[in-house]
Order: structure tokens, then C-alpha cells, then sequence
């Protein structure tokens, strides 16, 4: 659940459910990146969006760094800020903590600003 949106910030939860979880019981990794790469996005594509209407972004890598395990029950609060954010390329640092303030995973998101009509299966003007 996204929390907290703005051109700078990105602040969201997730409380793990059996399904976020790989077969030894801990949050599979695949869980870290599509948060990072989802609140990255956001915040890139109102940033995007303030400096240049009509703007939307893609995703062009995603490096995501496992930490600590997080199991069943454990709240994931993540935090997305701008390392960089210009007018055609975006880089987002992600960092998920659990409830105790502890770094679980850390994030970079490198994203490419077009104009909404030239993504390739995106929604047209």
C-alpha cells in the first residue's frame, strides 16, 4: 500500500503473506524488486510529470541487494528518493526496512522519461 507520494518521496507498506514467501519461508526476492521498482516508478513519473507534462516512465534496470530475511507476518516499510532525476533519465534509491528500523534491502531504479504517446503499450493521447 502506498502511503506517502510526492516528486521527491515515495513512502509505502507491505505486510508478507504466505504467497510473498519462497519455499525456505523467507520474503523471495522477487518480492523486494517489484516494490522497488513500483514506488521508484511512481515517484519517477511525478517528477517526470512536473517538469514536463504529458511524461511517463519505464523501467531500465533494477538492481535490488538482499540484506536480512523477513518471514510471514513481517511489515516491509519502504522509501523511495531521487539519486538523480532528470528530464530523460531517473535514478531512484529504495530502501525496505522492517518494523524495527532494520535495512532488509536496498534498491537502485534506473528509469527512461518519454512522452506517454511513444511507450510502446502504453495508453495513447
Amino acid at each position: 500500500m502506498v502511503d506517502e507520494v510526492s516528486a521527491d518521496r515515495v513512502l509505502a507498506h507491505l505486510t508478507v503473506e504466505e504467497h510473498h514467501l519462497q519455499p525456505f519461508g523467507i520474503v523471495h526476492g522477487g518480492v523486494y524488486a517489484a516494490i522497488a521498482e513500483a514506488i521508484a516508478s511512481i515517484g519517477a513519473t511525478v517528477n517526470a510529470a512536473a517538469k514536463v507534462p504529458g511524461s511517463a516512465v519505464v523501467g531500465l534496470d533494477n538492481h535490488t541487494t538482499f540484506i536480512r530475511a523477513a518471514g510471514l507476518g513481517t511489515e516491509i516499510r519502504a522509501e523511495a528518493t531521487p539519486r538523480q532525476a532528470g528530464r530523460r533519465t531517473q535514478s531512484w534509491d529504495v530502501s525496505m526496512r522492517d518494523p524495527d528500523g532494520r535495512e532488509i534491502a536496498v534498491s537502485r531504479v534506473r528509469l527512461l522519461v518519454q512522452p506517454l504517446g511513444d511507450l510502446p503499450h502504453g495508453p495513447t493521447r
